[in-house]
């Protein structure tokens, strides 16, 4: 059964990807010393660092194998092959377990918990984080100019202990193209200092009683991953926090400048919209569940199938998020992908068919 939710994630993806290359900036292994950036933003090096190529190639070769020992017993249940979609909860039986009221949930164990000592820490970096970008951003743009977290720390979907934060500056409305260019070739801007400097302030107010260091890494080009084609308007600006004396990494965070609406786009808002509407149906208790099935679809899609992420050939944060919110949770959004990926005779799909067979909307 694990292929065959490999092959489906793998067939069934694609249109599930729009937004997450249009909004998320994700950093990958570095690549000639240099960090890049898939799924739109997705980063090169800025204007003088060595140049590398953007091309990334996708392999449909033989399933991933997935070792019992780290993979959820209803991912690796040893279900022979079947011409029908199956749940997760129906894969409980296929390895010997009772889906009962006590057990239902089989998956428990591999959800990413997010007590409120650890939101409140998440909140508490995120609100010094944006702070400090706020602050190098009217110091530098004007007052008008705020700064705001994007990323799926400010949804609470992310999924890992320790995430890193996204967060987005838009230039002011009121600037010239001509201004707005001398921003992004670097020749008129003191921004990276500015950010340098409120990042140490950050760092300082987050961890009061250690030694920390705040660095500001150059800024960087983004590409469109689809097209290859450096993407305008838009620069990412890395700003860690690491231990001094360990030089263990302690925040991650990634600015993004922009003055393209591409960028600076309605997500958050259609996101909380949707929240919204599950909170309507089924209270807060239906929320929880909703973010608790993204956080695991995310982690299934890391450890499992092993393609989350653009430049592994699957979803990034925001399309994950989108496919358990269309299907309606964790087990419809495996029901969904087996669909799209199997015909009624069991058979796999080709790309083009799986696509139509279901084609997450993009807001």
């Amino acid at each position: 059964m694990a292929s065959r939710l490999w092959l489906a994630a793998l067939l069934a993806l694609g249109p599930a990807l729009s937004w997450a290359q249009q909004v998320k900036s994700v950093p990958v292994e570095p690549v000639g010393g240099v960090n890049v950036a898939v799924g739109s933003p997705g980063a090169l090096p800025s204007a003088g660092s060595p140049s590398l190529s953007p091309s990334v190639s996708v392999s449909l070769g033989t399933p991933l194998s997935l070792p019992a020992a780290i993979v959820p017993r209803s991912f690796s249940g040893g279900a022979a092959s079947r011409a029908r979609p199956t749940a997760a909860s129906e894969l409980a039986s296929s390895a010997g377990q009772t889906a009962s009221p006590a057990s239902r949930d089989v998956l428990a164990a591999e959800r990413t918990a997010l007590p409120a000592e650890r939101v409140a820490r998440m909140r508490e970096i995120e609100g010094s984080l944006v702070r400090a970008a706020g602050e190098a951003a009217s110091e530098e743009f004007g007052e008008e100019t705020i700064a705001i977290s994007r990323g799926s720390t400010a949804r609470l979907t992310n999924d890992e202990d320790e995430p890193d934060y996204d967060l987005m500056v838009e230039l002011p409305a009121s600037w010239s193209a001509e201004r707005a260019a001398k921003f992004f070739d670097g020749s008129d801007s003191d921004f990276y200092h500015r950010l340098q400097a409120a990042g140490a302030r950050a760092a300082e107010r987050l961890f009061p009683a250690r030694a920390v260091v705040a660095t500001v890494d150059f800024p960087r080009a983004l590409i469109d991953p689809a097209t290859h084609r450096i993407s305008e308007g838009v620069l990412l600006f890395p700003l860690q926090i690491r231990d001094t004396a360990t030089g263990t990494l302690l925040v991650d965070t990634d600015v993004s400048v922009t003055n393209k609406k591409e960028f600076a786009n309605a997500y958050p808002q259609y996101f909380a919209d949707q929240m919204e509407r599950v909170r309507a149906s089924g209270g807060p208790a239906a929320v929880e569940r909703m973010l608790s099935d993204i956080r695991l679809a995310k982690k299934f899609f890391r450890e499992a199938v092993g393609v989350y992420k653009a430049y592994k050939g699957g979803p990034g944060g925001v399309g994950v998020e989108q496919m358990v919110l269309n299907a309606g949770s964790f087990d419809k959004m495996v029901e969904r992908l087996h669909e799209a990926a199997f015909d009624e005779r069991g058979q796999p799909r080709s790309v083009r068919s799986a696509r139509k067979a279901w084609n997450v909307p993009s807001p």
